[in-house]
């Protein structure tokens, strides 16, 4: 299943009609919860936002191998804050 998380369903919807299955959920919950589930999730396919960068720091401090897909132009802010956390198994940029 795919859970998309957004403040503007319409938008989202609208942005990614094309490549999102039927039977998708949209999510609109407060920050924290938010937070939990993508850290929680199999797999995190991120925006180029905050939460996106605190949800792939989280993902990966936890579990290394968690698998995390990030915009490129989050690689820089990624790697700099986890230089300490290992190798980036896993973490690929689109």
């Amino acid at each position: 299943s795919l859970t998309i998380y957004s403040d503007d369903q319409t938008a989202a919807q609208q942005l990614l009609h094309d490549f999102i299955p039927g039977e998708t959920v949209f999510a609109n919950t407060d920050v924290w919860n938010t937070l939990f589930d993508l850290i929680c999730a199999n797999y995190f396919i991120g925006t180029n936002s905050k939460i996106s960068l605190w949800a792939a720091i989280f993902r990966k401090t936890i579990d290394h191998h968690s698998y995390v897909y990030l915009p490129k132009q989050m690689k820089v802010a990624v790697e700099s804050n986890l230089h300490n956390v290992g190798d980036a198994m896993n973490t690929y940029y689109y």
